[in-house]
């Protein structure tokens, strides 16, 4: 009899530390409820002083694993118990040699910061910005580590930054309807159709959405600005260092690259057809095409009859689906006026990434912008031709 009241005592004791240590994370942190369940942030101080609200790993979409390997994002499943995000979350698997162990295929969350929630007295919504990362489409995060929110807090703008799928898992496509592509603009897009739906329970106004970015970040503003989908999820767009029109943004032989990374995954395999590739592909564990993206960036664009006008694995022209996010070429797209009309800042870097490249220049150049299109001037310098 002793020993069952001296358990029951212990059990009660352990109940209470318990639930003690519960409220005591739970204090002071805020949970608030948002279309899917209910999320626990964490409250956080800018250098300068002033307090705001952030919830990290927000799943907005459903994780891209199994059968949603190269396939647009689908609605996350809801949750009944709080979730917490109140610590940095999952980035993207990145094509480099270095793994991080935050690095995962099951990536797509999103973090809002915010010095004011919804249903504080006298306030009225904060204008939002949604931030996209660069990288080059095969590396970047949207971790507090990489981009924190302090400038934009102190001046009471609710901050979005975002994951969305890179390199092969985000880019790779055949350009049909088996592997479309883009699917890192999707997420992207996604994205946005989450904080339109969601940004009011942070206290910020989807009326008033600027989103920016900068290098693969920007050119997927612009992106945007041509995509009829994305057409009022964003009110305005800064664009630093990038746009749709550089030579880096658009796959030139996507086709080609899809089959070679399947190959380098397994060169004994023989495919025949889009779905023939795709099906391997989601058969295969993530390391591997991982590994595989890594290879083909390494090898020489000459040696695969290739003229590198950019990257591997960037948006394609996915014209020949009927859920396209570019359907049109660029240039088309804006000499006709088919764009979002909304304002607009753009800005580069003087000379940027030359600083030690000015050795190699002649050769860069030829790289990115084939042979036909450079000649020497009188002056000895390296210049592009104009295009007809």
């Amino acid at each position: 009899m002793l020993n069952f009241s001296f358990m029951f005592k212990l059990r009660l004791i352990t109940v209470l530390v318990w639930i003690y240590c519960l409220e005591t994370v739970y204090a002071g942190n805020p949970i608030v409820e948002i279309a899917d369940g209910k999320i626990l942030g964490r409250e956080l101080v800018t250098p300068q002083g002033k307090n705001y609200y952030a919830f990290q790993g927000i799943p907005f979409a459903a994780p891209p694993l199994g059968d949603l390997r190269f396939a647009e994002p689908q609605a996350p499943t809801r949750w009944n118990e709080t979730k917490d995000c109140s610590n940095r979350s999952i980035i993207c698997i990145q094509s480099r040699i270095f793994i991080s162990e935050l690095e995962s295929e099951d990536c797509l969350f999103l973090n809002v910061y915010t010095p004011k929630l919804a249903g504080h007295a006298n306030q009225s919504d904060l204008a939002v910005m949604v931030y996209f990362y660069g990288g080059a489409f095969y590396i970047g995060n949207s971790t507090i580590d990489a981009y924190g929110p302090d400038f934009l807090i102190e001046h009471d703008v609710v901050v979005v930054t975002t994951n969305y799928r890179l390199g092969a898992f985000g880019f790779l496509s055949t350009v049909d309807s088996v592997i479309p592509g883009n699917f890192g603009l999707k997420d992207q897009q996604f994205a946005l159709k989450w904080v339109k739906n969601n940004i009011r329970v942070f206290g910020g106004d989807p009326e008033k959405v600027t989103i920016f970015g900068n290098s693969a970040g920007a050119a997927s503003v612009g992106l945007h600005i041509l995509n009829k989908e994305s057409a009022g999820l964003f009110r305005a767009g800064i664009m630093s260092s990038g746009t749709p029109l550089n030579s880096w943004c658009l796959q030139r032989h996507p086709r080609k690259v899809a089959y070679l990374t399947a190959h380098l995954v397994n060169d004994s395999k023989i495919l025949n057809s889009s779905n023939e590739l795709l099906q391997f592909l989601r058969s295969v564990p993530a390391r591997m095409i991982r590994k595989a993206s890594l290879d083909v960036m390494a090898v020489d664009p000459f040696e695969l009859d290739m003229n590198l006008n950019g990257f591997y694995y960037t948006p394609v022209n996915d014209v020949s689906t009927k859920s396209g996010f570019l359907k049109d070429p660029t240039y088309e797209l804006l000499e006709n006026g088919d764009f979002s009309r909304v304002p607009l800042m753009m800005g580069i870097t003087s000379e940027e990434y030359l600083t030690d490249k000015m050795e190699n220049l002649k050769k860069l150049m030829k790289i990115v912008f084939g042979p036909e299109l450079i000649f020497t001037d009188r002056f000895k310098g390296t210049v592009m031709k104009r295009r007809k």
